[in-house]
């Protein structure tokens, strides 16, 4: 009799914790929730290395979708310890073939994942002859290439999309933004107003 009742216990409590976690957006299996400090230290116990933090985000190191050397940016709302957001910056690449085809590769993972995209936006902005891989290495460095996919899942947004920072770097990031944590900061807005 104990046996059945500590199983049939451990059941509820497995379907109870399964509900509460499907509330929110996950990131390597772990709810976009709770304070940043409990993000950051399962993140670490999943191999990542801090790297260092700055304005509410914590930046670590290590794998992820079985790409190595990922930077991972995790940010929290301050005035909740609240963690509402995670980012992934994917090796940078030098080339566009190695660019677009970590993009698309990801995509395609993405899509088996989540299903169609809500949105996709895939082009470049100037018409300017694009030949070869420079020139379009260039355009991604200039902001004239806008390669974005949307997801809008229940529980909230997956973005993916190419990107090029301040030193001209390019590479894929991934952004994925929690709805539940998100609508606190829109509420907190909206009662300061």
């Amino acid at each position: 009799m104990k046996t059945k009742m500590l199983t049939f216990m451990l059941v509820i409590a497995t379907l109870f914790m399964d509900a509460q976690s499907s509330e929110h957006l996950t990131f390597k299996g772990i709810p976009i929730d709770g304070s940043l400090a409990g993000f950051v230290q399962k993140l670490q116990h999943d191999g990542f290395k801090t790297l260092g933090n700055a304005d509410g985000v914590v930046f670590l190191e290590g794998e992820f979708a079985a790409y190595k050397g990922c930077v991972v940016g995790v940010q929290s709302l301050e005035q909740f310890d609240l963690v509402s957001s995670i980012w992934v910056r994917f090796p940078e690449r030098d080339t566009w073939s190695s660019l677009s085809g970590d993009y698309i590769h990801l995509k395609g993972l993405l899509t088996e994942k989540y299903g169609t995209p809500a949105e996709e936006i895939e082009e470049f902005v100037e018409d300017i002859p694009l030949y070869g891989d420079l020139l379009m290495m260039h355009a991604v460095r200039m902001n004239s290439c806008e390669c974005m996919t949307t997801y809008e899942v229940e529980n909230g947004l997956i973005q993916l999309a190419i990107e090029s920072d301040s030193d001209e770097k390019c590479f894929v990031s991934l952004y994925y933004l929690d709805k539940k944590n998100s609508e606190r900061v829109r509420q907190k807005a909206l009662d300061d107003l």
